[in-house]
């Protein structure tokens, strides 16, 4: 793959997984009771908790998935910070194909929202 295509790529997972963009944020609220019931429980044995304690990323990174959906992976299990990731022995691991469905929805939404905004002030 090309660096190019690699670029755009992580740029894009890195958009998906904003933790700034507050109205996807809200958006995933409304959908946190699917996000949970299609996460994957992950149960962490005394060793790889001691591991990855206080680095949610790098349990994301050690998993295969995105270290920048470390904040969604402590909100789904009422984590406020990586100071809380820590003496766990399950956990919630949200479904990465369920978080690019909504985040294209979200998406979707957005400019559908957008475009009939500016068509009214018009």
């Amino acid at each position: 793959m090309s660096e190019t295509i690699r670029s755009i790529l992580n740029q894009q997972i890195d958009k998906m997984f904003s933790i700034e963009d507050l109205e996807y944020r809200l958006f995933l609220q409304d959908h946190k009771k699917e996000l949970i019931d299609t996460a994957e429980t992950v149960i962490l044995s005394p060793n790889e908790m001691n591991q990855y304690k206080f680095r949610p990323w790098y349990f994301l990174l050690a998993k295969k998935h995105p270290p920048a959906a470390y904040w969604i992976l402590l909100w789904l299990n009422n984590l406020t910070g990586p100071m809380e990731f820590v003496r766990l022995s399950t956990i919630y691991v949200p479904n990465f194909s369920v978080l690019e469905q909504l985040y294209t929805l979200y998406r979707t939404l957005s400019s559908e929202l957008s475009r009939a905004s500016r068509s009214l002030k018009r």
